[in-house]
C-alpha cells in the first residue's frame, strides 16, 4: 500500500515522505530513516506495523467480510 506523511501543521498539508508498504511489515521514519528519512520526526522517529494474517478475496470483500 502506499504511505504518505503529511506535516499538518502547515495549510496546505505539506507532504513529507511516501513510500509504499508490504503485508506483515514494518515501516520506519524518523531521523535516522528506516522506511524514509524524515527528519521532522526526530527520534525516535515513528514505525508503522502493517499486520495482515490472512489474505482477502474479491468476494470476501465484495460480501463486506
Amino acid at each position: 500500500m502506499k504511505i504518505s506523511l503529511y506535516d499538518v501543521r502547515s495549510q496546505p498539508p505539506r507532504l513529507l515522505a511516501y513510500t509504499w508498504g508490504g503485508t506483515n511489515s514494518y515501516q520506519g521514519y524518523g531521523a535516522l530513516g528506516g522506511a524514509d528519512r524524515v527528519d521532522e520526526l526526530g527520534l525516535p522517529g515513528i514505525t508503522l506495523t502493517l499486520f495482515k494474517p490472512v489474505c482477502v478475496t474479491r468476494a470476501s470483500l465484495a460480501a463486506g467480510k
